[in-house]
């Protein structure tokens, strides 16, 4: 029936047109080893044959084979070109193409085709350090002044080794190598010293028994031009500069390790350094990026380590919630800013703000503090209220150097029992009652009472280099005598003025429904009105006793003689000197910091790391640093255990 057109055969669907490309043999009897020679368009190569068979032969145009290739036939779709659906979709995997001068195999209709397929690449050997990915070696050469700014005593990253300066008399893993360019972007990134997250040892040449499975790109192309045979147009074979030399690019490693089971992982790396890393070694996952300035690692005791050079931005539009069970520790190297739109909420058996220079309490609107006690210690203390009501139950003791009361109108006072004032006592002019708290840190500016004397805080009170260690108020450098108050009372009387220049005219009225007593030891009580008469009145008898004389009149008193006179005790014995219970308080206890290795990517590298003057004083023991970062957790773990990275286990 060859060449008979059925009817039954007849179809509306388009007929997709020969491809140039495609062989028109369905069997391969000629197979060869072939060098390319060039690319020839997509997804195909030139290469001449190699061999005496094959010898004044031209170039074969090969066609590369994909280990995976699946697509939908192309008389399969439709004819709508806005169609998807119609489309001739397709997946498959890409691999770079070989480089001229590499060698494989390939497969041809017959010995004299010029047309075929490539079938794979000839890897030569002792070729492969950098297969998958450039693994490091301590046989690395180059010129002096890289070897001595790398200096890693781990060996760097190494190149192929030199085909022209090899001479075979030397194993392979011996021969000398040029420091691949990926060790700069691990010295960029802090990572060259560090062969788990850093440096390799994945290549084909490593173990006689490979274990692995990788692939990588073979990246941008060198600055150096080799003359390399090509053939041109008119099949003559010509010698052309070309850039041949590849600097490394992407790499996909999964590694079963060696044979002492070290470097077990997958990696995926970009050429610039960006990887994600899964070690099975050391148990942990690192993801980190080009530059060295973000990284995120993952660690066999559960630890989460993340760094960042800039800002780090989580955004939610529903919850965010933070729980650890041991301690939440937040610090800011400038300002701590928390918000809640709508409401706040702090919460704890224990709370403590410290404001080391000043805090401020605002609330726009009612502001409640409740407590089962309350001590307040300051310098100076200001009220400024509209109405001040205060309710003790119980007992309310004041004492102050000099009390001043000022009221716009009048002033009201309602006792239970009586009301007892004392004057003239010398031993109240003695504080007694200590404020000092030896276990307290005091600032500069704060006052205490020592002994005696005032004092007042010239500098915070800790002794330099000595943690723990405080000065006690004495003058000098820590503290200064504050100078006693100069009274503006200076008498011990008891004076009532209802000011004669006011406004109105002010009464004393003194009513009693006992007794009223007024007794003076060593003076004379005087009576005196300027404009209007004194009044004695009572329903009984009026006594006036003189014990030498009375005189109503003229010429005056006389000297009464100097008779004992016994006063009754007063109701309640106000205690000499009088002292209040009040005092400083401990203030909380300040936050113990402890000393963090600053990591500084713009200091010299030197000895294999990124030296730096300075260190970070924290209060966390573990802060993750830019690379190389010494606090990762080490191989066996005991610095970086939860017992050890405790903050409270040391009691600072």
């Amino acid at each position: 029936m060859s060449g008979v057109f059925l009817k039954s055969q007849k179809t509306n669907r388009v007929q997709r047109p020969k491809d140039r490309s495609e062989l028109e043999f369905g069997l391969f009897s000629s197979i060869s080893e072939a060098e390319v020679t060039g690319t020839g368009g997509q997804g195909t190569i030139r290469v001449v044959r190699i061999g005496n068979d094959y010898n004044d032969q031209g170039e074969v145009e090969v066609m590369m084979l994909s280990p995976h290739a699946s697509y939908k036939p192309a008389n399969a779709g439709g004819d709508n070109i806005d169609s998807f659906e119609d489309t001739q979709t397709a997946s498959g995997m890409v691999v770079p193409t070989p480089q001229i001068g590499t060698r494989g195999i390939i497969a041809t209709p017959n010995k004299d085709s010029t047309r075929g397929v490539w079938l794979g690449s000839i890897m030569p050997p002792g070729l492969g350090q950098t297969i998958p990915e450039p693994a490091r070696s301590d046989q690395v050469t180059g010129k002096k002044a890289d070897l001595d700014e790398y200096a890693s005593p781990v060996g760097m990253p190494a190149s192929e080794k030199n085909a022209s300066t090899y001479d075979g008399r030397v194993t392979t893993d011996k021969a000398k190598r040029a420091i691949h360019p990926f060790a700069k972007v691990l010295k960029k990134q802090g990572l060259l010293v560090d062969t788990i997250r850093g440096s390799s040892t994945s290549s084909i040449l490593r173990d006689n028994d490979s274990k692995m499975i990788g692939f990588n790109t073979p990246g941008g192309v060198g600055e150096s031009q080799d003359l390399t045979p090509y053939m041109d147009e008119g099949g003559v074979v010509v010698k052309k500069p070309m850039n041949l030399t590849r600097l490394g690019g992407h790499t996909f490693v999964m590694d079963d390790g060696d044979t002492g089971g070290d470097n077990n992982l997958v990696r995926i790396r970009s050429s610039k350094g960006a990887q994600i890393l899964f070690h099975d070694t050391s148990e942990m996952v690192y993801i980190g990026n080009q530059n060295g300035t973000a990284w995120i690692e993952m660690t066999k005791d559960g630890k989460i380590d993340m760094y960042a050079k800039d800002s780090v931005s989580i955004h939610s539009e529903a919850d965010f919630n933070f729980r650890a069970d041991r301690d939440l520790n937040f610090e800011a190297g400038r300002h701590l800013n928390i918000k809640g739109i709508e409401r706040t909420q702090i919460e704890a058996e224990q709370l403590r703000l410290i404001g080391k220079q000043d805090t401020v309490i605002d609330s726009r609107g009612s502001l409640d503090i409740v407590g089962t006690n309350m001590t307040m210690s300051t310098n100076n203390l200001s009220m400024n209220t509209t109405n001040l009501n205060i309710s003790n139950k119980i007992n309310t003791n004041i004492r102050s150097g000099e009390i001043d009361i000022v009221s716009q109108y009048g002033m009201r006072q309602s006792h239970g029992t009586g009301l007892e004032i004392k004057t003239n006592v010398l031993e109240n002019q003695i504080w007694n009652a200590q404020t000092y708290n030896p276990g307290r840190t005091y600032y500069k500016g704060e006052t205490v009472i020592f002994g005696t004397l005032f004092y007042k805080a010239l500098q915070q009170n800790m002794v330099p280099n000595t943690p723990g260690v405080k000065v006690p108020p004495s003058p000098g450098l820590f503290w200064e005598i504050i100078p006693p108050v100069i009274p503006k009372t200076i008498h011990g009387d008891i004076k009532i003025d209802t000011n004669v220049a006011g406004p109105m005219l002010g009464n004393i009225e003194i009513h009693a429904k006992g007794k009223v007593n007024a007794t003076s030891i060593t003076g004379s009580i005087n009576l005196q009105t300027i404009a209007d008469n004194i009044n004695i009145q009572t329903p009984q008898t009026v006594f006036i006793d003189g014990t030498s004389a009375v005189h109503l009149n003229l010429p005056g008193p006389v000297q009464p003689p100097a008779l004992p006179i016994v006063l009754s005790a007063l109701a309640t014995n106000i205690p000499f000197p009088f002292d209040t219970s009040a005092s400083g308080g401990a203030n909380g206890a300040e936050f113990g910091v402890y000393e963090n290795p600053i990591t500084d990517p713009s200091k010299p590298w030197n000895e294999a790391y990124y030296q730096s003057d300075s260190t970070l004083f924290s209060i966390m023991k573990r802060i993750p640093m830019h690379e190389p970062w010494p606090g990762h957790e080490a191989g066996d773990g005991i610095e970086t255990t939860a017992s050890n990275t405790d903050r409270e286990t040391s009691g600072q």
